[in-house]
């Protein structure tokens, strides 16, 4: 009896695939039926305006990317000072923005606060976009 090595390669490759494939739905389905959920970090956001920047811009920005703003004062020296909790995903281009808002007048840290679940609207916009039919 004689076995061409091409098909004893091409039958590895299948088991190989057919492996991949059971592990990958059973994994899907523990998933699915285990109720998992997305969670995203969340990140606190200091900022400090000099004196005679407006707040008003910089506020209306951050509550537009889903920020959740914590306190905005005044100080004794005319600055103001703005501390808010924002989704890391919405962190893309926000110290461009600022910048911008502020005229290169406003400092800003940023740390990691605490992780939020994902509400499932955004959670099925983020899983459709990912399986690439959104």
């Amino acid at each position: 009896m004689h076995i061409k090595s091409e098909s004893f390669r091409d039958s590895i490759l299948n088991r190989s695939d057919l492996v991949s494939a059971c592990a990958h739905k059973c994994v899907t389905e523990a998933i699915e039926a285990a109720g998992a959920r997305l969670i995203e970090p969340i990140m606190r956001l200091d900022i400090s305006l000099e004196s005679g920047t407006e707040a008003q811009p910089i506020l209306q920005e951050l509550s537009s990317r889903r920020g959740d703003i914590l306190e905005c004062c005044g100080t004794h020296w005319g600055s103001t000072y703005i501390s808010a909790r924002l989704p890391l995903s919405e962190m893309a281009g926000f110290p461009t923005t600022l910048r911008t808002l502020s005229s290169g007048m406003a400092t800003l840290h940023v740390q990691v606060d605490d992780y939020r679940i994902v509400s499932e609207n955004d959670q099925a916009n983020i899983v459709s976009r990912l399986k690439g039919t959104k």
